[in-house]
């Protein structure tokens, strides 16, 4: 997999950027990550990932998990992961104020995210320990083993972050 640690932060006003560049033939850069591990996770803040796709995470792991805060994820197609294409969430160690908060997930596409048991994929999660202030905005889900959307919250972490998911679809 392809993990960014804590502390590999950009700013506000300069926040650092993975973003695929145009080519003439149009394709898109792909993070194959054949089956054998993870997907990408961002622990870090203010970064703008865009332009790519993340697929072919292990099972029960997740194409990218978003763990940091004011991140932008724009234009990412995830695809054929092992658990959910994008999500949201912390650590339940954290208490709720260091859970990941002020996230932009926009324009994204999630779809034949598959766990072994066909019951815990999504094509978009923002759940279990995530804060305040996360969007998505405009992103498409479809043919994903569990859910379009899931923004399921433990008894045992308490309730999560208010979350908007606008000008969107799942089916």
């Amino acid at each position: 997999g392809l993990t960014i640690p804590k502390g590999v932060n950009g700013t506000r006003e300069n926040p650092i950027q993975l973003i695929a560049e145009k080519n003439p033939e149009n394709k898109r850069p792909v993070l194959d990550f054949k089956g054998t591990g993870n997907g990408m996770t961002l622990f870090s803040h203010y970064w703008v990932l865009r332009g790519f796709d993340v697929t072919n995470s292990a099972a029960m792991q997740k194409g990218l998990q978003i763990s940091g805060n004011h991140n932008l994820i724009e234009e990412i197609h995830a695809y054929r992961n092992g658990n959910t294409g994008i999500q949201i969430s912390g650590s339940s160690n954290d208490p709720f104020e260091a859970w990941p908060a002020h996230n932009l997930v926009k324009n994204c596409t999630s779809f034949e995210n598959a766990d072994p048991g066909f019951e815990d994929a999504d094509g978009f999660a923002a759940k279990l320990t995530i804060g305040e202030g996360n969007v998505f905005d405009g992103c498409i889900a479809y043919h994903n083993a569990d859910d379009g959307w899931d923004l399921f919250a433990k008894n045992e972490t308490g309730s999560i972050g208010k979350v908007v998911i606008k000008n969107s679809v799942a089916y």
